[in-house]
């Protein structure tokens, strides 16, 4: 369940992230994710 909860927050914030916010390895690893 924790793990589960962990994997929402991780693309939640990859996601918010992407909708640019100023982070460039997050948004980088962000563009990676998308794009796999």
């Amino acid at each position: 369940m924790l793990k589960l909860i962990e994997l929402w927050m991780h693309s939640y914030f990859l996601m918010y992230n992407c909708c640019g916010q100023i982070d460039y390895f997050i948004k980088r690893e962000c563009t990676m994710h998308i794009f796999h």
